[in-house]
């Protein structure tokens, strides 16, 4: 999942860095990470579950 489909589905949803953090349980900062590409690659649990939220929003 590239960063570009990580917000886009994050947009699709309607909610803020700070929610989907916490829905992910993760903090805030990981997702900047995931957004501006700090982290290299968005980890497979994460990808899964944003598809989940998306495909069941």
């Amino acid at each position: 999942m590239s960063p570009e489909e990580f917000e886009n589905i994050r947009k699709d949803l309607g909610w803020t860095k700070r929610k989907l953090a916490y829905k992910l349980g993760i903090t805030e900062g990981k997702i900047y990470n995931y957004l501006n590409g700090t982290t290299k690659a968005i980890p497979r649990p994460i990808q899964i579950l944003m598809r989940i939220y998306h495909e069941n929003f």
